[in-house]
């Protein structure tokens, strides 16, 4: 398979990877397909793809248990991903996870470690020192941020050279373009990688609405399948690497053969149209804050100030974020049958939130419709 170089390290990595969310349990381990996971895993390698990313939260670590053992005897033909979860963010914490990551892969260094997610409770700075520490020590190799805000880009470009600093790890998708504008930016100008998470919607492939028939029609007429059209066009960008999960024989072979095809420009336009993120205004007063999905949510400004259902970060640090100029994501609400208010709120109750106490409810909210 065709490799790049992972941003200007001497680190050269296949444009599609493997990414083991779900691989060895979620957020609890579970080991009941132990083997079928390390042969899928091996069967990659032979394949050709040499990056597998994973996590300490993967299945309470089991994930990276498996990639250490799918990997042994074989260390050199793959690049290490791996992150460390957002309450380890202090500068011991870091510490400590990479090492028990390390002995969790079976290896002595880790070539590409990365925050998983931002904890406002502990400076920036200070997960920094931490990372520089690690790579004094030989531990890991090159540093990378995963759903890392701006502020936080900006700060890891100045504390690591090109050559150190070299992947932003952010989901993208046919239904979440946002990095779009955002984060492919920052890594044509930093010479860095975007490693794609949740490229195929975690397995839904695309929404769930009129726009799947059109986008099975325009795979069938290139005599592609819908997953290949997709990481296809997510892999336009040169900088992109995408890393779906793959838990069998079956659906690895359709990611990788994803790596090879050259869209024309028709077939690119087409699918951009299709799946065009358009921004709408809407007053937060406009908008029905539920829990349709069984998740405790909050219902009030008081109750999203207090923290009530224990979001990390809370809404009031995200909101001191948003004041202080960090890029929003939009959120994502549909319109109602035309009772009670003419939204609902399908993603980004956090950011609804934050929004709200950045400021305030007279303020329009950017929104996605779905």
């Amino acid at each position: 398979m065709h490799t790049v170089r992972l941003g200007q390290s001497s680190l050269h990595v296949s444009r599609v990877g493997l990414g083991t969310m779900g691989l060895g349990g979620y957020f609890k381990l579970d080991d009941s397909r132990d083997a079928e996971v390390v042969c899928v895993l091996r069967r990659a390698m032979d394949a050709g793809v040499n990056l597998i990313d994973t996590a300490e939260i993967y299945g309470a670590g089991h994930a990276e248990t498996l990639v250490g053992r799918a990997i042994g005897g074989r260390r050199s033909q793959v690049v290490i991903a791996t992150k460390f979860s957002s309450e380890h963010s202090g500068y011991q914490g870091v510490i400590d996870a990479a090492e028990q990551s390390l002995a969790r892969l079976q290896t002595d260094v880790i070539d590409l470690y990365q925050t998983h997610w931002p904890n406002p409770q502990h400076p920036f700075e200070e997960t920094i020192r931490a990372l520089q520490a690690l790579l004094v020590a030989g531990k890991i190799r090159t540093v990378g941020l995963s759903n890392a805000t701006q502020q936080q880009m900006r700060l890891a470009q100045a504390a690591f050279s090109p050559e150190l600093f070299v992947a932003l790890q952010q989901q993208y998708n046919l239904a979440d373009r946002h990095i779009e504008t955002t984060h492919l930016p920052f890594c044509r100008e930093q010479g860095c990688r975007l490693l794609a998470y949740s490229p195929l919607l975690e397995g839904k492939l695309a929404p769930a609405d009129a726009r799947r028939t059109e986008l099975d029609r325009l795979a069938a007429e290139d005599g592609l399948t819908p997953v290949q059209l997709i990481l296809a066009w997510l892999l336009r960008h040169p900088e992109v690497i995408v890393i779906p999960k793959a838990g069998n024989a079956q659906h690895l072979n359709a990611n990788l053969a994803a790596a090879e095809i050259q869209l024309s420009p028709d077939l690119i336009m087409a699918v951009d149209q299709l799946y065009l993120q358009q921004t709408v205004m809407v007053e937060p007063s406009e908008i029905e804050v539920t829990d349709a999905d069984n998740r405790q949510v909050c219902k009030t400004v008081d109750e999203a100030r207090a923290n009530v259902t224990g979001m990390c970060p809370s809404p009031l640090e995200v909101a001191e974020e948003l004041q202080r100029g960090e890029n929003f994501k939009p959120i994502k609400v549909r319109r109602t049958n035309g009772e009670g208010k003419p939204y609902q709120l399908t993603e980004g109750r956090l950011r609804y939130w934050a929004w709200v106490l950045a400021f305030g409810q007279e303020k329009s909210v950017p929104c996605y419709l779905v």
